[in-house]
């Protein structure tokens, strides 16, 4: 549980929820679902960066909210964590092994955004059609992944694709 000027951060059992300061409560942690059943092992508002910072307990992984503009990002920590905290402007990480260090801002972080669409209907005269071409606009740097849901069932017969720009997919 985070408290921060929004509102209250936290973790339910089906992901990461706010509760405002009209006290509606609003999901929040869809881009970071694939860490909704981890433990939290320490939480820290950077108010500075307006951020949220969140240790998962025996896990490299830290999730960074970012409240301005509504944004998940995934750190990766050089040891397994026990927890973290903010003070003086840095973040420090207590290890399992029961090191503390500084972490790195310039370590690497990935972005983790959720898009979804409506369902594509192409119309024909007997209702068969092919997706052979998607494009994605945009700047980005690095690789991203791509799922794709057909047969408008959303989670079956899921196709996932790594793409790296500038380098063909495999």
């Amino acid at each position: 549980v985070v408290t921060f000027r929004d509102g209250t951060i936290f973790r339910g059992e089906a992901g990461y929820y706010l509760l405002d300061r009209s006290f509606a409560v609003q999901p929040i942690g869809l881009p970071v679902d694939a860490y909704a059943d981890k433990e939290v092992a320490g939480a820290a508002v950077v108010a500075d960066r307006e951020q949220i910072w969140f240790a998962l307990k025996g896990e490299k992984t830290i999730l960074v909210y970012d409240y301005l503009n509504r944004l998940w990002k995934i750190r990766e920590a050089k040891k397994t964590l026990r927890g973290l905290v903010y003070a003086d402007g840095d973040i420090y990480v207590l290890a399992t092994d029961g090191t503390c260090y500084k972490h790195d801002e310039n370590e690497p972080e990935e972005a983790a955004l959720f898009i979804s669409t409506p369902w594509y209907k192409s119309q024909s005269l007997q209702g068969y059609q092919k997706v052979w071409w998607l494009h994605l606009l945009g700047d980005l740097d690095g690789a991203f992944k791509v799922k794709i849901y057909y047969d408008y069932k959303d989670g079956a017969g899921d196709y996932v694709q790594t793409v790296k720009l500038g380098a063909k997919s495999k």
